[in-house]
């Protein structure tokens, strides 16, 4: 991972049917990637990041996330989402290092 943290938009959903507390879920992230990531509301002003989080109260995930179809996106419908989540953030790799791999994989498929 480079230096520069993952910025991680999250969105939750409208929160009709919770079974866990959603915010103290987004907060138990922010403290866990703390250094690794920054966390931004989808409704502020800075919408742009690198994933978007959708934090759901139930597994009927409505949340919609068309306004954000260019990122790649992480569903958590459960407190037991977290620790999958952690490791997929740590094992994402810096732009240099997706680079380089697109270049390698262009050359064995020969594209350049």
């Amino acid at each position: 991972m480079s230096d520069e943290p993952v910025t991680i938009v999250v969105k939750y959903c409208g929160g009709c049917n919770p079974l866990y507390d959603r915010v103290a879920l987004v907060r138990r992230l922010e403290e866990r990637l703390f250094g690794t990531a920054r966390f931004v509301p989808a409704g502020g002003r800075e919408c742009k990041g690198d994933l978007l989080l959708v934090v759901c109260g139930c597994h009927v995930r409505c949340a919609g996330t068309h306004e954000f179809s260019d990122l790649p996106t992480v569903f958590i419908d459960r407190p037991e989402g977290v620790t999958d989540l952690v490791k997929r953030i740590r094992a994402m790799p810096d732009d240099a290092e997706s680079k380089e791999l697109s270049e390698e994989r262009g050359k064995i498929y020969g594209r350049h």
